[in-house]
C-alpha cells in the first residue's frame, strides 16, 4: 500500500490482494471493484488495475477501482462502470470538498483521467470545478420484482411461437458471439475494437462475470442477451442483445427480455441495468418495459 498524506487526509493505493483482504467483504464492493473483473480487462487490453482510498481521519470518504495506462487513468472500453463509491455518511458539503480535494491529489499523479461514474453518482460539480469536463449519457434499471409492462410488449408475450427454449450458458458460446459479432458490424463498431470485445466477452464468461441467455428454436439462435453479473450488489447489466428479424412476427424481442429478467429475478438478482438508452429505437422499444431512466457521466479530464 502506498501513501500520500496531508494532516488527517490520505490517498491510499492498495495491491489487489490487500484491497480483497480489506474491503472485499464491503456492501460497496462491486464487481467493477473486483481485482479478478478488472484483470480481464488488463489480460486483453493491456492496462494496469489500480485501487484506492481517500481517507479522512480514519474514515474512507471515496474507494475507486480504476485502471492506468502508462501515467493516465483510463476507462478501456465503453461496457465498463468506473468502481465509484462515495461514503454517505459524509454531508454534502463535505463530498464536494472532500471529492475536490482528492482530485486535486490524482492530477499531480496523472497527466489525464477518465471515469465512467455508476448510476448512483448524479453530482458532478465537483469534477467540473476541478477542470473536468463531462459527457451525459442515459440508462434505463428494470426492477425485476415488477412486470408492468405496456400493452404494446403485452401483445407480444401472447404471440403463439413454434415452441422456442430459454437456456442460460449455451454450450455453442462460439456461435453466439459470432452472432453479436455480426451485429457490431452492422451498427458500424470498427473492427480493431470488435478484435477486442470478444475475447473479452469470452473471458468474462469463462471468469463467471457474464452469461448468454438465449432463445432457441431448434438448434438455432432466435435472440440473445449477453448479461454481466454484479452479484455482491444484486444487479444485472444486459450489455449487448442479438435477434434475429425473421422471428420479429413471434414477439422473439420481446420474449427475450421477459425471459432473461425472469431467470435473473430467480437468481436474486433485484435490478437490471438495460445500457442503449441512448439510442432512439432501442431507446423507445425498452421503456415499455416498466423501467426507470438512469443519468450517466463520462468525466473526463481537460
Amino acid at each position: 500500500m502506498v501513501k500520500t498524506e496531508h494532516r488527517d487526509k490520505a490517498l491510499n493505493f492498495y495491491k489487489a490482494d490487500d484491497w480483497v483482504a480489506k474491503y472485499g467483504g464491503e456492501e460497496w464492493f462491486s464487481s467493477f471493484h473486483h481485482p479478478q473483473f478488472l484483470n480481464v480487462h488488463a489480460l486483453v487490453y493491456k492496462v494496469k488495475p489500480v485501487y484506492f482510498t481517500y481517507v479522512i481521519k480514519g474514515k474512507i470518504v471515496f474507494a475507486i477501482s480504476s485502471f492506468e495506462k502508462g501515467n493516465k487513468l483510463i476507462v478501456p472500453d465503453h461496457f465498463l462502470r468506473t468502481g465509484f463509491w462515495i461514503n454517505l455518511a459524509f454531508n454534502e458539503i463535505q463530498i464536494l470538498t472532500f471529492l475536490q480535494e482528492m482530485l486535486k491529489e490524482l492530477k499531480a499523479i496523472y497527466k489525464n483521467i477518465r471515469f465512467n461514474l455508476p448510476v448512483e453518482i448524479t453530482d458532478v460539480r465537483p469534477f467540473v470545478w476541478s477542470g473536468f469536463k463531462f459527457k451525459l449519457m442515459h440508462t434505463y434499471e428494470k426492477k425485476l420484482n415488477t412486470r408492468n409492462y405496456h400493452t404494446n410488449i403485452a401483445r407480444m408475450l401472447k404471440k403463439k411461437d413454434p415452441g422456442f427454449t430459454f437456456t442460460c450458458l449455451d454450450r455453442d458460446f462460439t456461435h453466439i458471439l459470432d452472432i453479436h459479432r455480426r451485429d457490431f458490424y452492422r451498427f458500424g463498431v470498427r473492427r480493431k475494437h470488435v478484435a477486442l470485445y470478444l475475447p473479452l466477452l469470452q473471458k468474462l464468461r469463462n471468469e463467471g462475470f457474464l452469461i448468454d441467455l438465449n432463445l432457441k428454436f431448434e438448434n438455432e439462435i432466435v435472440a440473445s442477451n449477453l448479461v454481466l453479473l454484479n452479484k455482491m450488489q444484486k444487479k444485472a447489466y444486459i450489455v449487448l442483445i442479438a435477434r434475429s428479424q425473421q422471428w420479429y412476427e413471434f414477439g422473439a424481442h420481446a420474449k427475450i427480455y421477459d425471459k432473461s429478467f425472469e431467470y435473473l429475478k430467480n437468481e436474486g438478482y433485484e435490478v437490471a441495468d438495460l445500457f442503449g438508452a441512448d439510442v432512439p429505437g432501442f431507446a423507445l422499444f425498452k421503456l415499455k418495459f416498466d423501467v426507470e431512466l438512469k443519468l450517466l457521466s463520462s468525466i473526463l479530464q481537460c
